[in-house]
């Protein structure tokens, strides 16, 4: 089930992650592509579903490998299919 809930409990797992690994710098400028993308209404249910699904900590590593945006989405999206 897609849920506002579930998608904060996804997002804060990602950023656990990545604070863990890299630091609370780090995780907040990472993660905030994939922020941006759900809170603006771009993520489909279909996306927000495999996101959910997937590990946190693979998710992590496609925020983490940088670039663009757009390059950090598809990546994500290439991923999680």
């Amino acid at each position: 089930m897609v849920s506002r809930n579930t998608i904060d409990t996804c997002v804060w797992n990602i950023k656990k992650v990545l604070m863990e690994k890299y630091g609370t710098m780090a995780a907040d400028r990472e993660i905030a592509p994939l922020v941006w993308y759900i809170n603006t209404g771009r993520a489909s249910t279909p996306f927000l579903k495999s996101l959910i699904d997937a590990k946190p900590f693979m998710i992590a590593r496609k925020l983490h490998a940088g670039g663009s945006d757009a390059e950090i989405i598809d990546r994500i999206k290439a991923y999680i299919g």
